[in-house]
């Protein structure tokens, strides 16, 4: 199971390309500044404005590091850019723990009802030699755990301890115990996870402390340069490990609410149908095209299903799918 922005959707939360509903009024006036002027450029991704802006600011401390830089690039006066940047992705940040982060009622209870018997469905059609169903996502939010706290029965690891007061994240989580039912891995981190930066320490914080940034970060990936790099730091390499193993085994890989603009899961989707044809492929959108990332996929795989109108209109024709109901 892989899902993406889309399956959160339904919960009342923005996909990547209305990211705009997480930002302030404020935020909004400094992202209008710091689009190129008299361009049509529309910054319609979150994770590609992330970037974008991650760059303007590594360029900004660099230039003011670097004589040579000095003299070959000279800034236009009256419009610090870099500060701009730093100012609207902490800004981002803190609108995606807000936003994005703990789900309030209605959407909590709209995640139960979605997605609990979805997955316990799922689940009972799987002959896992783990008695786990491994979910990944590219999401930052909490539907998971706001599920499990509205019901006993949907047991989740996802390799977050606690310890004392402290809630610290270990990949040892996954192991140490099986007495849960699903095993979920982000791979993109999580809006409430934090890093430290001298120790590397991950630990979760209900209400994430973002405002000391030289001395920890929110633990979320997007497609920023060296992106490749990072998935070998922890909890990315934890995830795309147990990814890379269970595309391995899976004969049925559903994907709900995912774009397929993220190339390192391109690359190991396609690298597991490489070297077995006959899994099965099924993909859930809201609309009625597969976008061309899949085109691609859809070639390479035994059979390739297009569940079109959302989870909350396919859930029952998604699951007869994968138990081989007609």
């Amino acid at each position: 199971m892989l899902t993406g922005a889309g399956a959160s959707v339904p919960l009342g939360m923005p996909a990547m390309d209305g990211f705009e509903r997480i930002l302030s009024e404020n935020q909004r006036q400094l992202l209008k500044q710091i689009r190129p002027p008299n361009t049509t450029t529309a910054w319609n991704d979150l994770e590609e404005l992330l970037e974008r802006l991650t760059f303007y600011e590594d360029i900004d401390v660099r230039h003011r590091r670097d004589p040579n830089l000095q003299i070959w690039i000279r800034f236009i006066s009256g419009r610090d850019t870099g500060n701009i940047a730093r100012q609207l992705k902490n800004g981002i940040f803190q609108g995606i723990i807000e936003r994005l982060g703990l789900l309030d009622e209605q959407a909590a209870e709209i995640a139960e009802s979605l997605y609990k018997p979805l997955f316990l469905d799922l689940l009972g059609s799987a002959t896992n030699d783990s008695a786990a169903l491994p979910i990944f996502t590219t999401n930052y939010d909490l539907t998971f755990e706001a599920i499990r706290d509205r019901s006993l029965d949907f047991t989740i690891c996802n390799g977050i301890r606690g310890m004392g007061e402290s809630f610290r994240w270990s990949q040892k989580a996954y192991e140490e115990t099986r007495d849960y039912k699903f095993a979920i891995f982000r791979l993109h981190g999580c809006s409430h996870w934090m890093k430290q930066r001298s120790t590397g320490r991950i630990f979760f914080q209900p209400l994430p402390d973002t405002r000391n940034p030289e001395t920890r970060e929110p633990c979320v990936l997007y497609p920023l340069p060296f992106k490749e790099t990072r998935i070998y730091e922890q909890p990315f390499r934890c995830a795309y490990f147990h990814f890379e193993q269970a595309l391995v085994s899976a004969q049925t890989i559903v994907i709900i609410g995912y774009s397929g603009r993220d190339p390192a899961i391109q690359f190991r989707i396609l690298e597991a149908l490489e070297h077995d044809r006959t899994k099965r492929i099924a993909v859930v959108t809201g609309n009625d095209e597969v976008r061309p990332e899949f085109d691609e996929i859809k070639t390479q795989c035994a059979e390739f299903k297009h569940f079109v109108g959302g989870i909350e209109k396919t859930g029952d024709k998604l699951t007869n799918w994968v138990g081989g109901v007609p």
